[in-house]
Order: C-alpha cells, then structure tokens, then sequence
C-alpha cells in the first residue's frame, strides 16, 4: 500500500481507549478506514479550483495597505491548510487545530512543500506583517518592503514604493505563492499516486540547481 492510501479515521481520544479495554478490538485496518487513490484525486482537483477561485475573487481590488495585508494573509493561510490537508498521512481538518500560522509554515515544509528558498520566508514575513497591523493597527512599512525584495528579481524594485505600489506587490506576491503551493500539492500527490499503481504521471526535465531534480519555481509570476 502506497503512501497515497492515508487513514481516514480522526485522531483516537480517550473516549476510544475507554471502549478499546471495554471491548477487547479497536477498528482501523479495513478498507473503509483509508481513503483512496481515486478519492485524493478528485479531492485534489476540487482543491485546485477552490484555491484559483478564491485568490480570483477575495483579492481585494482596493489599494488599502492593511486591507490588503490582511486578506492577503487570510488567503495564504487557507491555502497552507488545503495542503497540510491533502499532503498529512492521515485525515486532519487543519482549521480546526490549534496550529499557529508559524507551526503551520513548519509543517508545511515538514510535509515536503518545495524548497524553493523564497517561499516559507515569504510566509514568515507576511505573518509577522498582519500581526503587527492587527495589534498595533500600523505596518512596518521596511519589512514588508523586504518582503518585496525577496521576491523580485531586481532588489531596486523595492526600493521608493508608496502604498499603492505595495499593495500591488502583495497581490501578486499571494497569487505567486498559491499558485507555487498548488503546483506542489499536484506534484506529491502525482508522486504518491505512481508509487502506488508502479507507474510515472510526469515527466521533469532534471535540473543541477535542486539536489533532488526538480525544476524551481519561475521567479517572474511573484511580479506585479
């Protein structure tokens, strides 16, 4: 049984010792207690344009710098979650845990996001951004202009920006990020899927810049 089989039942709690040592047997090896190749897949594809839809439609058009901030990381933390979701062994609701946004950017390079060098950072950044505009009400306006640099290919492009131009930045910088987290949900769950059945659902051209073969990410797509 391949990896992309994962257990369906929820975590067991106390209740579930209780009626182990009552009973004598604790279910949990039938078929119906893992989810299937078929079932990830179409899990996956709902996934997909779940995510496209919502960065589509809740990216706010306005130019409000903390309104933006704020949706900006909404988005990605909805979107950490579908992966943590469909990446995790077993079946986990991740918006119901009490996970933090900086245990979820943990868990979502635990669970093999790429290690694309930008991306967790960005995460990291974008965190740090909403929580000082939600407790103080300001932006540290260097940060997130760092945060800019790190995702442009010129570092000057960072540099005079008023709020209209961050904001712009950040829009794109959320949809780039979606888009690279998508990708890599498809490619684990692709790779899980041949270990599976024994056979190969894509073709990667091997690229000396990442040990393991993998092509990175483009850099331009986390533009304006």
């Amino acid at each position: 049984m391949g990896r992309f089989y994962r257990g369906r039942k929820s975590r067991p709690k106390l209740k579930d010792a209780l009626e182990y040592h009552a009973k004598g047997s604790y279910s949990g090896g039938s078929p119906e207690d893992y989810v299937t190749a078929q079932e990830r897949l179409a899990r996956l594809g709902e996934v997909k344009q779940e995510i496209e839809e919502l960065v589509k439609n809740h990216i706010p058009r306005s130019t409000d710098l903390t309104l933006v901030l704020l949706k900006c990381h909404i988005i990605s933390e909805f979107v950490a979650n579908r992966f943590l979701e469909l990446a995790a062994p077993t079946e986990v609701d991740f918006t119901k845990e009490r996970f933090t946004f900086i245990q979820k950017i943990t868990l979502l390079h635990a669970f093999g996001l790429t290690p694309d060098p930008v991306v967790l950072p960005t995460l990291e950044l974008l965190n740090e951004l909403r929580n000082q505009a939600a407790h103080s009400l300001s932006i540290d306006r260097q940060r997130l202009d760092l945060l800019i640099k790190i995702n442009s290919d010129d570092p000057s492009e960072a540099e005079g920006l008023d709020d209209k131009a961050r904001a712009k930045w950040l829009k794109a910088i959320t949809q780039f990020t979606a888009g690279v987290i998508i990708g890599n949900l498809e490619a684990l769950n692709l790779d899980a899927f041949a270990e599976a059945h024994g056979e190969s659902l894509r073709v990667e051209a091997p690229n000396p810049a990442l040990a393991d073969g993998r092509q990175p990410p483009p850099r331009f797509g986390r533009r304006r």
